[in-house]
């Protein structure tokens, strides 16, 4: 955490002005909080790496902060909006073919909807997680 914030976020955003660099020490600062379950930090982190994203049009990057806000928004038992991060990550997953975030998404999804009681909707999505799993791995072997 500390090496972060004092090294690679400040070489990144000021020294290199690299912007995917300052994602992702964004996203690893907010995965790090996370982890210790400092869930406030943790969505600040992922906002900032989320509006960064934007501004530089890095679909990748919003989709993964869209994700970690997502997993966020679930531990503390923000379940609408966990929902809605997840659908605008699973639209742009499909337009640019990110079959590995698919493949989390439907996994988060199927959990969500787990802890909201529909239990349909949670088989559904556990389904297409393990079919989008399957088809992952056989085109990686």
């Amino acid at each position: 955490e500390t090496l972060i914030l004092k090294k690679a976020l400040p070489l990144n955003y000021y020294k290199l002005k690299d912007q995917t660099g300052t994602i992702g020490c964004y996203d690893q600062l907010a995965g790090i909080y996370s982890q210790q379950k400092k869930f406030s930090e943790a969505k600040w982190f992922y906002i900032q790496s989320n509006m960064l994203a934007r501004k530089v049009n890095y679909p990748k990057g919003i989709v993964n902060s869209l994700i970690g806000l997502a997993h966020v928004k679930l531990a503390i038992g923000d379940y609408q909006l966990a929902f809605s991060d997840l659908k605008e990550a699973e639209q742009l997953s499909l337009k640019y073919k990110y079959s590995y975030n698919l493949i989390e998404i439907k996994s988060t999804l199927s959990e969500l909807y787990t802890k909201t009681g529909n239990l349909l909707a949670a088989n559904s999505a556990n389904k297409e997680f393990n079919d989008l799993k399957a088809d992952f791995l056989r085109t990686v072997q």
